[in-house]
């Protein structure tokens, strides 16, 4: 799954280029719109909502396109065990971030939602379910996208259909 970060980075980065660079909206994810939204709205309080919401819509709008276009270089190797073995790694950056947004909170809620985290695991235990949640939504959406576009690779392999008969008797 190493060879993901790259093409799930890169995902992200167009989003970013959208929005921050030429300002292109109309191009932008439905979930990445709301997040950016969010943010826009309430920076600089609400950090901890404001990052939920923008994994949220990586998870959900990039990951599943990052794994057609990894399955595309790749082969259809992914394996299910293999996807979500990728999420251990998610789960640990949230850690990191709960000790980061404790120490630099940019309001009083996040820092009480963070500090409830750390001493609490509640926090914790009710993200990593939905972290489980997004991480199945991801790769059913990824196995829509998957079956669309084998179905259209070999619709395109096949011969073209015979010309259509135009004349009249």
């Amino acid at each position: 799954m190493v060879a993901l970060n790259p093409v799930f980075a890169e995902r992200f980065l167009s989003v970013c280029e959208d929005v921050f660079g030429a300002g292109a909206y109309e191009r932008t994810p439905r979930l990445w719109f709301q997040a950016i939204y969010f943010y826009n709205e309430n920076r600089p309080k609400h950090v901890s909502q404001t990052l939920a919401l923008m994994a949220e819509a990586h998870i959900l709008e990039d990951l599943p396109l990052a794994l057609i276009q990894l399955e595309h270089v790749l082969g259809p190797d992914l394996k299910e065990v293999q996807y979500r073995g990728a999420f251990d790694d998610i789960i640990e950056c949230l850690k990191a971030l709960d000790h980061a947004i404790v120490k630099e909170a940019k309001s009083a809620e996040d820092w009480l939602f963070s500090t409830l985290a750390e001493h609490f695991d509640v926090v914790r235990g009710i993200r990593g379910l939905r972290v489980s949640q997004l991480r199945r939504a991801a790769w059913d959406e990824y196995q829509r996208r998957r079956a669309l576009d084998l179905a259209q690779r070999s619709s395109r392999h096949k011969s073209p259909p015979e010309p259509l008969d135009t004349t009249f008797p």
